[in-house]
C-alpha cells in the first residue's frame, strides 16, 4: 500500500491476514492462560505457513499462554516441526506435543501422543499422523 496514509479496513488484505490477526488478539487477550484454536492453517497458505507458527508460538510465549491447535494438514504439521528447528526456537522442543486421534474398528477412540523427535521420526518415515478411521 505504498503512497497510502489512510486508515483501511483490514478484510481487504485477504483472509490470510484477518485470520492471523485474529489468532494475534485472541493470544493477547488470554494472557496467562490457555488458547483452543481449530484448524490453526485455515486461509494460511501452506508456504507460509512455518513463518506464521513461528509467530505466534512467539506470541503465545511473551504473553504465557499454553496452545491447544488441530489440523488436518500434513503440510502444517511439517511446519510445526521445522519451527523448532530453528536456533531461537529449539529451546522449546521439549514442550512441543502432537496428538493423533485414532478411531478402532469398535468405535474407541485411541490417542497417540508424540513429543517433537517422535513426531519428526514419524513425518520422515511417512508414519500417518493425522489420525482418522482404522480399517485393519
Amino acid at each position: 500500500m505504498k503512497g497510502k496514509d489512510e486508515l483501511m479496513p483490514i478484510s481487504i488484505f485477504g483472509e490470510s491476514v484477518t485470520r492471523a490477526t485474529q489468532i494475534l488478539l485472541e493470544i493477547s487477550k488470554y494472557r496467562g492462560k490457555r488458547l483452543m484454536i481449530d484448524e490453526i492453517d485455515t486461509g494460511i497458505h501452506y508456504s507460509r505457513m512455518k513463518n506464521f507458527l513461528k509467530t505466534v508460538f512467539q506470541v503465545a510465549e511473551k504473553n504465557d499462554v499454553q496452545l491447544f491447535m488441530t489440523t488436518h494438514s500434513l503440510e502444517c504439521q511439517q511446519a510445526f516441526a521445522e519451527v523448532f528447528e530453528d536456533p531461537d526456537m529449539v529451546q522449546h522442543q521439549t514442550k512441543a506435543r502432537q496428538f493423533t486421534l485414532i478411531e478402532q474398528p469398535d468405535g474407541q477412540v485411541k490417542a497417540i501422543k508424540r513429543d517433537w523427535e517422535q513426531l519428526e521420526f514419524a513425518l520422515q518415515t511417512d508414519n500417518d499422523t493425522r489420525g482418522g478411521k482404522q480399517v485393519w
